[in-house]
């Protein structure tokens, strides 16, 4: 059913696995403050997640989304890795701020999509060969 997950804040070491959302769902204020590991996010249905904020080293794998959703307010300061993002319906990404070397291997976007705002105190970027996704290589 339909679901709001708020103020999720995780101080220390942390493994997220196996997040199967299949209404629509609103994310809001994840704060994670700490190394950790968020794995297998599965968002079926229209998703909004704003305010993600990541002040450690993490891996973020296998996010896939079915469904019109929209990102907004991604911050990385510190090394992380995300892979497997899988977007196939209409998305919005905005505001995707990372401070620190990341490596990101976003392909499988099958449908309209806009990445307004990408910036990279750190390196430079760099447009995808298949024309998927602004990526920041790693260093």
């Amino acid at each position: 059913m339909p679901t709001q997950i708020t103020g999720l804040d995780v101080s220390m070491p942390t493994q997220i696995t196996g997040l199967d959302v299949s209404m629509p769902t609103q994310i809001t204020g994840l704060d994670v403050s700490m190394p950790t590991q968020i794995t297998g996010l599965d968002v079926s249905m229209p998703t909004q997640i704003t305010g993600l904020d990541i002040s450690m080293p993490t891996q973020i794998t296998g996010l896939d989304v079915s469904m019109p959703t929209q990102i907004t307010g991604l911050d990385v300061s510190m090394p992380t890795q995300i892979t497997g993002l899988d977007v196939s319906m209409p998305t919005q990404i905005t505001g995707l701020d990372v401070s620190m070397p990341t490596q990101m291997a976003c392909h499988g976007a099958t449908a309209g999509r806009r990445v307004p705002a990408l910036s990279a105190r750190q390196g430079p970027t760099c447009n995808d060969p298949s024309g998927s996704w602004p990526c920041m290589p790693s260093p």
